[in-house]
């Protein structure tokens, strides 16, 4: 795993271990509170048994038992012999807030492992067949998306200290504060030049998806469209508010 010889020096594994084919990891069940990173091998994800997801180089597991504290849900079985690097909870707090490299890598590998167990609970095979969202890391005061610019990018907020701020000629019109809301879709579907600015107040982490697959991505997760609809719909609401109240101000 790239960079890892790099984190070492900062913050050490607790243990780095060469597992054999056939040996766990974690068992279901069975309460640590310690997440794991394939330095190399395959290991296979099995919850009650059946298989929900199978992990390579680069991919974590076992976070859930840091941040809720409870026994695992699943097991994790080496299937390609691995060496395997396993941290404690302040590993996890160190990667997030001061290793943004890592910090990529963790979200990264967890949103693929998310797509890939909701298919498998849905009875649908993982298939991942759309360009996965890239991750990307932006300081206070980083434009994010520019006014009268030509891209069709879509973005999801992950998380934010401040809020984004939406402004438009120099004006601030809204703010971009929930995580998991989605923007820039309109220009994305319309195919037409960004109508605002929007800029990160304090640190903030955005995924971003590739406007070129964007029917396909809606055609291949509904689940998506539906978050857009409701974005969308939220955004006309607090527009039709504002709107009303312009006008009562206008009447007084």
């Amino acid at each position: 795993m790239q960079d890892q010889q790099g984190i070492d020096k900062e913050i050490s594994a607790i243990e780095i271990t060469n597992y054999n084919h056939g040996e766990l990891v974690i068992r279901e069940g069975e309460q640590k509170k310690l997440f794991y990173v394939i330095l190399q091998g395959t290991v296979r994800i099995l919850a009650r048994g059946k298989t929900v997801r199978t992990l390579v180089e680069g991919d974590v597991f076992g976070l859930e038992n840091i941040f809720f504290n409870s026994p695992s849900n699943f097991s994790a079985k080496v299937i390609e012999n691995a060496r395997i690097a396993s941290y404690g909870p302040h590993a996890a707090d160190y990667f997030l807030y001061r290793h943004p490299q890592m910090a990529e890598r963790i979200f990264l590998s967890i949103l693929k492992q998310l797509e890939v167990t909701t298919e498998v609970a849905a009875g649908d095979e993982p298939e991942i067949s759309i360009e996965p969202p890239k991750l990307k890391f932006y300081e206070d005061g980083d434009v994010i998306i520019k006014e009268g610019t030509v891209e069709t990018d879509i973005y999801r907020l992950v998380s934010t200290e401040g809020g984004l701020r939406v402004t438009k000629q120099g004006k601030e019109i809204a703010r971009i504060t929930e995580p998991g809301e989605f923007f820039g879709e309109m220009a994305s579907i319309l195919r037409e030049k960004r109508t605002a600015t929007i800029t990160s107040i304090g640190k903030s982490i955005v995924q971003v998806y590739s406007g070129e697959s964007i029917e396909e991505l809606l055609e291949e997760h509904p689940d998506m469209a539906k978050k857009m609809i409701i974005t969308l719909a939220n955004r006309l609401a607090e527009a039709n508010l504002k709107i009303v109240e312009t006008e009562s101000e206008v009447a007084f």
